[in-house]
């Protein structure tokens, strides 16, 4: 429902008719009605009937998204204004301030960089700017991070390496790099993959390097099969088989996902990461 709304809410502020999101719902439902077999059709079809008349009732409800999300400093409105101007060095100077007043760099990512991102996007849902600024904000985000992590002192090798990745598909990068600067603070090798990292690719670097904790970022529900697909395959491997730590939007609002899924843990945001990741590398998982 949270999905739909937010399309619902995008499609609004661009003029396309809200009814036409219940009538597509009406079809999917005409569709599976035929194309599936029973009792699954009945299944399928209730549950998108239930949706479609939900649909249909005001909610004045926030996203369940919105319940996770870190305390608003305030040096976070001039960051996010600096960000929509393209000022990479207002941002820079917003960002400063937070760290000169003794905050920590993840600190300052989650309470500054993340409720600034979150509110642009909402900002693009509303019509309010553009695909172009919304990913200039975040070019400019991930410098500032990295401007960051090399002011930050690093402290000694704990002699833990974990291997962070986006699964396939998932091109939203961020908040797994605040993950990475987190446990590259915390003293650990931090193998940091970045974006829409190919299954096999992944895999093969993890028998490779051999890490104490692989951590996986899913954005979407289309991804959480390349998730479990991951995860099955790692499993395969036997006592060889990292624990893995999962996070991102699609796992945030059901954390009973990552049971489901064959994780070991799941993470709201990278403090909880480092420390659920502690917890796993001292405990690894039997296989």
């Amino acid at each position: 429902m949270d999905y739909l709304r937010w399309l619902g809410g995008v499609l609004a502020t661009r003029d396309v008719p809200e009814e036409h999101l219940a009538l597509s719902i009406e079809w999917l439902a005409d569709y599976f009605a035929t194309a599936m077999e029973e009792p699954d059709a009945a299944i399928v079809v209730a549950a998108l009937r239930r949706t479609q008349s939900r649909l249909l009732e005001p909610d004045n409800a926030e996203p369940g998204i919105y319940g996770l999300m870190p305390e608003r400093w305030a040096e976070c409105d001039a960051f996010e204004s600096a960000l929509l101007a393209g000022g990479r060095r207002g941002a820079e100077a917003q960002f400063d301030r937070c760290l000169a007043q003794g905050h920590g760099l993840v600190e300052a990512e989650l309470h500054v960089i993340q409720p600034a991102l979150y509110n642009i996007g909402q900002k693009w849902q509303d019509n309010q700017v553009t695909v172009a600024q919304e990913h200039l904000a975040t070019a400019i985000s991930q410098s500032v991070m990295t401007y960051g992590l090399l002011k930050s002192e690093v402290p000694p090798a704990n002699g833990r390496r974990t291997v962070l990745a986006c699964v396939e598909g998932n091109q939203h990068a961020v908040g797994l790099q605040m993950v990475a600067d987190a446990f590259q603070l915390a003293g650990w090798d931090v193998h940091y993959l970045g974006a829409n990292v190919p299954t096999g690719a992944l895999l093969q670097h993890v028998v490779n390097c051999r890490p104490d904790l692989l951590g996986l970022s899913v954005s979407f529900a289309q991804q959480l099969r390349v998730v479990k697909d991951v995860i099955a395959r790692l499993q395969a491997h036997g006592a060889d088989r990292p624990p893995v730590v999962i996070g991102g939007l699609a796992i945030n609002q059901f954390d009973s996902l990552a049971g489901t899924l064959g994780a070991d843990a799941w993470s709201p945001d990278a403090r909880a990461a480092v420390a659920s990741g502690s917890k796993l590398a001292a405990h690894p998982a039997a296989g």
